[in-house]
């Protein structure tokens, strides 16, 4: 009889500990079902590149329901331009190593956000490595304000053209560049003619609109893969790469000397602009500021002439 109590004592202690694993259980799976489905990150489960699961925000990150997604090449939904970071993060989560990484995923309408990437390798309840999990946090705003800032950096905020940083960075970018023999990198130096006079006469906000034209009509007339950058007030220069001699160079400043002269309508008035350039082309293994002064240096000559002219040296 003592030994059918025991066992019958234990055989309910056993049953309610099953009932409360069972409760537990219950209860993790309720919490892990909250999280899953209002998670902010979209959580994946990756065999080599085939998604095995999928968190059900998915569906609201990137407009498709997750099962759209099990079964597929997490790889064919990657920008084409990212799939490289990508693979490259796998890699290295796969060898133990977590990484975060940027990209973007392609949406349902055929646009993309851009996701900060956690991969790392997925340990299961036995601590046996099955595949990689994954986490993605859409970033669209922070890589939007990135992008901002990073433009106020290199870019003129009036005329839109690169800034005198970046057009120099630019020039020593083409000095270093391979050539053919034959093949030279031209550069034409600009500069509006009696512009403080244009501020004088028609007011700062006028010659705002003039720079700006200015710098619009530069960009029309020249080829595709040319420069034009503004880097000083009313100072720009525009590079050429490819020419072959400077002859190309001066025809190309004279197309842009006559579209320059064309009036402009501003406020009901029209205002006239005109640009004295130089023109040179670059001597192999001089450096930026060389090439900018000789042609710094024709552009005066052209200015102590009679303006509105193309000076060659």
């Amino acid at each position: 009889g003592v030994i059918a109590l025991y066992l019958s004592q234990r055989e309910q202690k056993l049953l309610i500990e099953k009932e409360q694993l069972s409760r537990q259980r219950a209860d993790a799976e309720m919490r892990y079902r909250i999280l899953a489905d209002n998670a902010v990150d979209v959580i994946f489960h990756l065999h080599g590149s085939n998604v095995t699961w999928v968190s059900p925000s998915v569906e609201a990150a990137f407009g498709e329901p997750p099962g759209r997604w099990v079964g597929s090449d997490v790889t064919h939904r990657v920008h084409p331009d990212d799939l490289d970071t990508l693979l490259t993060a796998m890699q290295g989560a796969a060898a133990d190593r977590p990484v975060l990484a940027r990209f973007r995923v392609r949406t349902t309408d055929g646009g993309h956000h851009w996701v900060d990437g956690h991969v790392k390798p997925y340990l299961d309840a036995d601590g046996t490595t099955d595949g990689l999990i994954a986490a993605l946090r859409i970033v669209d705003e922070q890589v939007e304000a990135q992008q901002r800032l990073d433009r106020l950096a290199r870019f003129d905020t009036l005329t839109g053209l690169p800034n005198r940083a970046e057009a120099i960075a630019r020039l020593e970018s083409a000095l270093h560049d391979p050539r053919d023999p034959g093949v030279h990198l031209g550069v034409l130096f600009c500069d509006v003619d009696y512009f403080k006079s244009i501020n004088d006469t028609w007011g700062h906000s006028a010659g705002d609109v003039v720079l700006a034209t200015i710098a619009a009509r530069i960009r029309d007339s020249i080829r595709q893969g040319d420069t034009v950058g503004r880097i000083g007030g009313d100072e720009m220069v525009v590079l050429l790469p490819g020419i072959h001699d400077l002859d190309e160079a001066v025809e190309i400043g004279e197309k842009i000397r006559c579209r320059i002269a064309e009036p402009i309508q501003h406020g009901g008035n029209t205002i006239r602009a005109t640009l004295s350039i130089g023109a040179t082309i670059s001597v192999p293994g001089e450096s930026a500021a060389a090439v900018t002064a000789r042609a710094d240096v024709a552009m005066y000559r052209a200015k102590q002439a009679s303006r509105n002219m193309v000076v060659r040296i």
